[in-house]
């Protein structure tokens, strides 16, 4: 019912890159800082040398759940999938987001449009093992491009599975 809907709490979580600076002088303390401020959860970007397991006892030792990840747009590759999907199941990560897609990869329409079908396939390839992929976006993703922009041109073309996440 529509109280209960807003009655219940959404849980917060912190991007770990607006504290990396923090993260790379003392990772651990700064995962317990976190959790201290109140966070319930947090994204990694980054793993400072840790292992899955590693991670994964740093959010359960500090009460935090695993919102996500920034993980690049290499590690969705064939090539390394299996090896990402491995690592992020070992410390409770289902969200693998992609924080950049560059000029360099999406350069118009066709491009971005092309980064979407990608997408879609990786969505796919996850789905199994309970995972799920996404973009975030940047300035430039919004800017206008042909007769969209590159983040409609992407989102245009991705199925309901993949994630979307609006960076505020």
């Amino acid at each position: 019912n529509a109280k209960e809907a807003v009655m219940k709490k959404i849980p917060i979580a912190v991007q770990l890159y607006s504290v990396r600076g923090e993260c790379e002088k003392d990772f651990a303390k700064t995962i317990a800082a976190v959790a201290k401020m109140g966070y319930e959860g947090v994204e990694f970007a980054g793993y400072h040398g840790k292992s899955g397991k590693e991670l994964k006892k740093m959010v359960d030792d500090n009460g935090l759940k695993v919102a996500g990840c920034h993980t690049g747009l290499d590690t969705l590759q064939p090539a390394k999938l299996q090896q990402t999907i491995d690592f992020n199941l070992e410390y409770g990560n289902k969200f693998l987001i992609c924080p950049w897609i560059g000029k360099e990869v999406a350069s118009d329409v066709k491009s971005w449009k092309k980064m979407g079908e990608f997408f879609n396939e990786v969505a796919a390839k996850l789905k199994p093992h309970g995972m799920a992929t996404g973009y975030h976006n940047h300035g430039h993703d919004l800017q206008p491009m042909e007769s969209t922009t590159p983040w409609d041109a992407f989102f245009g073309t991705t199925k309901k599975d993949v994630v979307v996440q609006v960076d505020i």
